[in-house]
């Protein structure tokens, strides 16, 4: 796939797949709302409560602007460093999901195909639009600085809504079952991971004789 037309369709292949994998997301916490006493306001709260949920959103965003818009966001989300951090979010998304969490759930239907979509499909596929679509550049290390404050505010936030009305979306962050010292363990564990992976992509667009150019 080397033809800026090929890498366009897969880009826009890829965006589709984020935003129907989050409307369908959407969808089915609006439906399943009244079974779980909430309204559609606390209902819409909860379904912005995931972290994969957000970096989902963020990778249909980024495509949207980056194929179909022009001016200070499309320039925003052509930046390298910019879709570099995003690659690193949704990837962690779907190493932490299919290493630690897979085997808590057990969906079906379409709830299934949400799961997928959101922890699989679109990990791999906007993993792959980096590796093939996007023009590779040296970035610096300390670029991944900036990397961290979306994690870091993902997890602030977590943490006190959790402890205003106990909602919280992964067990590792559970301070009302696991105590604050072990969620503090957790999420330094977390950023370590954070750090490791986007390391690694900073590495990688600094061998430019490894790469896969576009």
């Amino acid at each position: 796939m080397t033809s800026k037309s090929a890498q366009r369709s897969f880009a826009t292949a890829t965006c589709i797949i984020a935003w129907a994998g989050t409307i369908l997301q959407y969808y089915l916490v609006l439906r399943n709302a009244p079974a779980n006493n909430h309204t559609t306001l606390v209902a819409t709260s909860v379904f912005l409560g995931y972290f994969t949920v957000l970096t989902n959103l963020l990778v249909a965003i980024c495509l949207t602007f980056y194929l179909f818009s022009q001016g200070r966001w499309h320039r925003f989300f052509s930046r390298f460093s910019v879709q570099t951090a995003i690659t690193v979010y949704i990837f962690i998304v779907g190493l932490g999901y299919n290493l630690l969490l897979r085997h808590l759930y057990h969906m079906k239907g379409l709830q299934s195909v949400a799961n997928e979509i959101q922890h699989v499909i679109v990990p791999v596929l906007f993993t792959l639009y980096w590796i093939i679509c996007v023009t590779k550049q040296r970035i610096h290390w300390n670029n991944m600085i900036p990397w961290m404050i979306y994690p870091f505010l993902y997890l602030v936030m977590a943490l006190i809504r959790g402890s205003m009305d106990g909602f919280y979306p992964y067990p590792f962050l559970n301070a009302s079952e696991l105590g604050f010292n072990t969620v503090l363990m957790n999420s330094v564990g977390l950023f370590l991971i954070f750090i490791v992976i986007s390391s690694l992509f900073i590495f990688i667009s600094r061998k430019k004789g490894i790469l896969i150019r576009s």
